[in-house]
């Protein structure tokens, strides 16, 4: 997911998630809490087409390198909270 308090220049490890892209899509999806029409009007049983609509924006927000998808992540060493970045 893409939040506004996340450096994602920071990313320096990337993982293919290729194995798990189509179950991660799944599992976002039932959060329908966390994003989307979950913020304005939450609506604890969802409809088919809305879950379509959450896993297609799901699946669009997944980045690619090659082709595959990845999840990037911060590797970091060093004192904690970024002091010293």
């Amino acid at each position: 997911m893409f939040y506004n308090d996340y450096d994602y220049e920071d990313e320096n490890l990337w993982v293919d998630i290729s194995g798990f892209a189509e179950k991660r899509i799944r599992a976002d999806a039932n959060y329908v809490s966390q994003f989307g029409p979950g913020w304005n009007k939450y609506n604890p049983n969802p409809g088919q087409e809305e879950i379509n609509a959450m896993r297609a924006l799901i699946k669009e927000r997944i980045r690619t390198r090659d082709g595959r998808p990845i999840e990037g992540f911060r590797y970091y060493r060093g004192l904690p909270d970024a002091i010293g970045k």
